[in-house]
This record gives structure tokens, sequence and C-alpha cells, in this order.
């Protein structure tokens, strides 16, 4: 059996005893177990949970495109096109202030060095409170 399916079936069977709780479970159930299958975040391993990326998108679009007014279906076309273009502009490797497109984190030695001294320190400390607490 499918994890996903065995930790909803413990759950109905867990919550199904308390009569004050069950309508809640039918509706649960029925919405999201048998008519929504991947509703959780932990349904796609390796994939992003928010949808922040999008939202800054939107963001930018309306702060440097639409100045956040409500434009008519043609101007709105005609200020996407011309975002595009720009910042098509702008990724281009002739252009003077060119933003390269990043498809990996950039780790540098001495903020790695500090990131394991802080990991290493704080272990220590951790250590400490557990055998002192023996």
């Amino acid at each position: 059996m499918q994890a996903s399916k065995l930790c909803a079936e413990i759950f109905l069977k867990k919550w199904s005893k308390n009569e004050r709780v069950k309508p809640f479970l039918n509706y649960f159930e029925s919405e999201y177990l048998n008519s929504r299958s991947g509703w959780y975040e932990g349904n796609a391993p390796g994939f992003p949970s928010t949808n922040n990326g999008r939202e800054s998108l939107n963001n930018q679009i309306k702060e440097e495109g639409t100045l956040r007014l409500k434009l008519p279906l043609g101007e709105f076309f005609t200020c996407s096109l011309k975002l595009v273009k720009d910042w098509s502009i702008e990724r281009s490797p002739e252009s003077p202030n060119f933003k390269p497109f990043v498809t990996s984190p950039t780790l540098h030695v001495p903020l790695l060095s500090e990131t394991y001294n802080f990991a290493r320190e704080r272990e220590e400390t951790i250590l400490t409170k557990v055998i002192n607490d023996k």
C-alpha cells in the first residue's frame, strides 16, 4: 500500500471514533482523499512547495509594467511585450549590465567555512548540554 494511502487510512481510523468530527472527516475524505489525489505538499518531492517565483514575477510585472493599474487587454499586451524585450536585453551577454541566469547556487569558500564553524559550535553546545543533563 502506498504510504500516503496508509497515512490517510490511519488518520481516518483514529478520528472516526469521535462523532463530532465525522461530518468533517466525510467532507475531507470526499473532497481531498478521493477527488484530489496529490493535494498535499509531500506529493512532489524535489519540486518547490511554494509559488514564490511566480508571485515574484507577478510583482515585477505590476511594479515595472502596469504600475498596478488594470489595463485594457491591448495595452496589457503592449506593456507585456515591452517587459519581455527589456528583460531579454538585460539577459543578453552583450549588455553592459548583463544579468546571467543562475542554474545552481554560487558557494564561496568563506561562507562555507563560516557555515561549517557555526554547525560545529552548535553541535558542541548540544552535545555538552546532553552530557550535562545525564
